[in-house]
């Protein structure tokens, strides 16, 4: 999206009407590189998430990140 499609939007928005974005403390965060691997998965797992259609593997990831977060002696 560019700078003027994003403008567009927000006054097209009435909750957003008179806002003015300070980017001024904008920092880019890029998200972390992926790692590729083999994972080998019972057939009646990867029916349950391709039957609910496209970005099967998304959800998958989704459910093993949720996992990890809630068992993280942080909490993070």
């Amino acid at each position: 999206m560019t700078g003027e499609e994003l403008e567009r939007r927000i006054a097209e928005d009435e909750g957003e009407r008179g806002l003015k974005p300070d980017w001024t403390r904008a920092r880019l965060v890029l998200p972390a590189p992926k790692q590729s691997v083999h994972l080998r998965l019972e057939q009646d797992i990867i029916d349950f998430f391709k039957s609910h259609g496209k970005g099967h593997i998304a959800r998958m990831q989704a459910v093993l990140k949720a996992y990890v977060d809630a068992h993280r002696p942080d909490g993070k």
